[in-house]
């Protein structure tokens, strides 16, 4: 009989051991897989902005540098620049909008393929004479 209680014993000793073990090895493996999930996340995080950025750089993104000159007696000024697609779409339907001694004047300039630039045609605009005005700004709007 007392072989058989030590024998007892024995086992269930055992059986705790395994178990704990047991429980242990889960407790760890699940930790792992916690810890693999939160870095896939991380990176699926990581790939949305990434092509977020893409996009923006793809996006066509218009801009241009004009300059202008004014005569003495007469009321208009010569505006002549260029404008250039820095993105790698094209952009449609590009309204420009320039704007001297508060007068707004707008030019249609049509399409421009991604990673060109074009010159702006030189044009006159009506100002009044003997302006000698100091800033000429410019806007842009298009579709994609």
């Amino acid at each position: 009989m007392e072989a058989v209680l030590t024998y007892k014993v024995a086992l269930l000793v055992l059986v705790g051991l395994a178990g704990a073990t047991y429980g242990g090895t889960t407790y760890y493996y699940q930790t792992q897989l916690s810890d693999l999930n939160n870095k896939i996340s991380a990176l699926n995080t990581q790939v949305t902005t990434n092509t977020n950025q893409l996009s923006d750089l793809e996006a066509a993104n218009v801009n241009g540098s004009f300059v202008f000159g004014c005569g003495l007696e007469n009321p208009y000024c010569q505006v002549d620049g260029a404008y250039s697609n820095y993105g790698t779409q094209e952009a449609r339907n590009i309204v420009l909008t320039l704007t001297l001694h508060g007068m707004q004047n707008t030019v249609q300039l049509g399409n421009l393929p991604g990673r060109t630039t074009a010159q702006f045609p030189e044009q006159s605009f009506a100002v009044g004479p003997g302006y000698f005005g100091d800033k000429l700004s410019w806007s842009f709007s298009w579709t994609q």
